[in-house]
C-alpha cells in the first residue's frame, strides 16, 4: 500500500460503516492479486476538535509476565463507539531484547511470513507509513543502511530509535545523532502525558502504537479486530493502567499485523496485505 504525499490523507483505513469495511477488504483483495494501490482519503479540514482527554487511570487489569522484564496487557477498554480490545506489551529496561527493522523494496511480505522467515523473532510488527515504490514514507534507516532520508510533518512527527534501549524523540531531532535502526512516525497521541491527537476525523481502522511511560519502559500496542479513529485511541489510552509519557501511532488498515512468541502468550493478528519493512524484537545476542 502507497502512503499519500499529502500527509493529511491517511491511508487505507477501515470504516464501521458496511461501505467503508467493504472497501478496505476489496482494497487489500486489489493489493494481494494485483500488486496495486488503494486508499480512502480522509479530509483533516474537515475535522472537529474535541474535549481534552482525562488524565486520571479508570481501568484496573492484570499485567501478565511473560517473560523477565516483559508483560502483556489484554482488555477491551473504553465505552460505546470508543471501545475495542487493546493489546499492550510491556518491556522494562531489565528486558533482554534488541529492536531492528528488517526491510526489503523489492519482496514485501504480509507481518506472518515475516516472523515465519524469521525463528529467533519475538515479536514483530508492521513498520510505519510506506509509498509505492515499497521504501519507508518518512527517514527510516536498518543496519546502518539509510532506507530513504525523506521526511515529513517534524512538529507533528516522531522519530522511533530501535536498539537495546527503544526510544521516542521529537521530529525535529537531528537524524545523525541516532546510531541505532529506527523510522520517523505520525501522529502523536499522547506527548508529555496529556493527549496531543485532538481532533476527530471520523476515520476509523486496527491500529498498531508505540508508547513511553514516566519509567521510560517501552510499550508494543495493537487493536487488533475492532476499529478505533486516532483521537478514540488516544483518549482510551488514558484508561490503561499506564503513567503515560509519550505514544505514537505506527499503522492503521490493511497494513496493521503483529506475531507474538512469547511462551504462554502467543499471537498471532496478521496483515491483510504485504508490506515492505517490519519491527522486529529477539533476544540480545
Amino acid at each position: 500500500m502507497r502512503f499519500a504525499r499529502n500527509w493529511e490523507n491517511k491511508r487505507t483505513q477501515e470504516h464501521r460503516n458496511r461501505p467503508g469495511l467493504i472497501a478496505t477488504v476489496v482494497c487489500g483483495v486489489l493489493f494481494l492479486l494485483l500488486g496495486a494501490g488503494c486508499e480512502i482519503p480522509v479530509s483533516w479540514e474537515s475535522a472537529w476538535e474535541s474535549p481534552a482527554a482525562p488524565t486520571t487511570t479508570t481501568t484496573t487489569a492484570t499485567w501478565q509476565e511473560v517473560a523477565p522484564g516483559v508483560a502483556r496487557f489484554d482488555q477491551r477498554v473504553g465505552s460505546g463507539d470508543a471501545a475495542a480490545r487493546l493489546i499492550l506489551w510491556r518491556f522494562s529496561p531489565e528486558a533482554s531484547l534488541t529492536w531492528s527493522i528488517v526491510a526489503s523494496s523489492t519482496e514485501p511480505k504480509s507481518v506472518s511470513k515475516w516472523a515465519d522467515e524469521d525463528p529467533k523473532a519475538l515479536l514483530v510488527l508492521n513498520g510505519g507509513y510506506f509509498h509505492a515504490d515499497g521504501k519507508p514514507s518518512g527517514w527510516a534507516q536498518s543496519s546502518g543502511h539509510l532506507l530513504t532520508g525523506r521526511s515529513f510533518e517534524a512538529q507533528r512527527s516522531g522519530l522511533v530509535s530501535l536498539g537495546e534501549a527503544p526510544a521516542l524523540l521529537l521530529g525535529t531531532t537531528a537524524t545523525a545523532t541516532i546510531r541505532e535502526d529506527g523510522l520517523q512516525s505520525y501522529p502523536w497521541l499522547i506527548e508529555s502525558g496529556t493527549l496531543a491527537f485532538t481532533q476527530e476525523t471520523g476515520q476509523y481502522a486496527r491500529r498498531t502504537f508505540l508508547g513511553m511511560d514516566a519509567n521510560r519502559n517501552w510499550y508494543v500496542g495493537i487493536v487488533p479486530s475492532e476499529s478505533l479513529t486516532l483521537h478514540q485511541l488516544a483518549t482510551v489510552l488514558f484508561e490503561v493502567p499506564v503513567q503515560w509519557r509519550r505514544v505514537i501511532n505506527l499503522d492503521g488498515g490493511p497494513s496493521t499485523g503483529l506475531i507474538s512468541r512469547f511462551p504462554g502468550a502467543e499471537d498471532r493478528f496478521d496483515s491483510f496485505s504485504p508490506i515492505p519493512y517490519v519491527i522486529v524484537a529477539r533476544p540480545r545476542s
